[in-house]
């Protein structure tokens, strides 16, 4: 597959301003999905205009990318000095960390779940039967990052071929350390859920099903967890949350 691109606002507004405060550790934002950042003092009506506005660079990746990047300043990566760092997730199955203000730069770090030895592959249109994401279907919901931690949460998915008998779907929640992108607390963990009922709907399971929601951690006292919606086959939203040892 050709590598893509991405680039344009997500991009240039991190490499314009990023003021010692700036994060975007989840999608839109924060957890309500306001997509506002309040906060902003430095992009004005002033300053974002066609003369000084606009592309300055793209970074290139393995796949398609629908998750929202994420980013952090300062990130201190471990033999490469600090960094603001941008995280991307593609459908290829794949994570990456840029130094956002060096486009043209290879990665900080990059994971890949696949493994072409064992046939780990991503899952196809057809399989998932979803004509909005082609050809294929890995990370489509935006991470999340727990600062606490220095943990980016990622769910991903995986189809294992076989030469005899039918392939098998997977669902993985993946704890990546935000500043190598070795997996921690003894993870992935393996999504498995259902719905109990008269078709007693077994979700995520040997089953190729969309998650186009958004993971969502949240913390309370003690306890925290990380949120993640499925669709299966477009017809219905569901919630499951797993716990990894946060």
């Amino acid at each position: 597959m050709k590598p893509l691109a991405i680039c344009g606002a997500v991009v240039t507004c991190m490499l314009v301003a990023i003021s010692a405060l700036a994060q975007v550790t989840t999608s839109q934002y924060d957890n309500s999905r306001t997509g506002a950042t309040l906060s902003e003092k430095t992009l004005t009506l002033q300053n974002v205009n066609a003369k000084q506005f606009g592309k300055l660079g793209a970074f290139k990746v393995d796949g398609a990318v629908y998750a929202q990047p994420l980013f952090l300043p300062a990130v201190e990566i471990p033999g490469k000095g600090t960094h603001d760092v941008l995280f991307v997730a593609t459908e290829h199955d794949s994570v990456y960390a840029f130094d956002a203000n060096l486009p043209n730069d290879p990665p900080l770090w990059h994971v890949s779940f696949l493994d072409k030895a064992r046939g780990t592959v991503p899952v196809s249109e057809d399989d998932a039967q979803c004509p909005f994401i082609r050809p294929e279907i890995g990370i489509t919901s935006t991470p999340v990052i727990d600062l606490k931690t220095g943990t980016l949460y990622v769910l991903a998915r995986t189809k294992l071929r076989h030469k005899v008998g039918d392939d098998e779907y997977f669902q993985h929640l993946h704890a990546l350390a935000i500043t190598t992108g070795v997996e921690k607390f003894g993870g992935p963990k393996l999504i498995s859920a259902s719905v109990p009922g008269s078709c007693d709907m077994k979700l995520f399971a040997g089953t190729p099903t969309i998650t186009r929601p958004r993971s969502l951690y949240f913390s309370y006292s003690d306890s925290s967890a990380v949120y993640c919606g499925v669709n299966p086959h477009l017809l219905a939203t569901f919630t499951s949350s797993t716990t990894l040892p946060l």
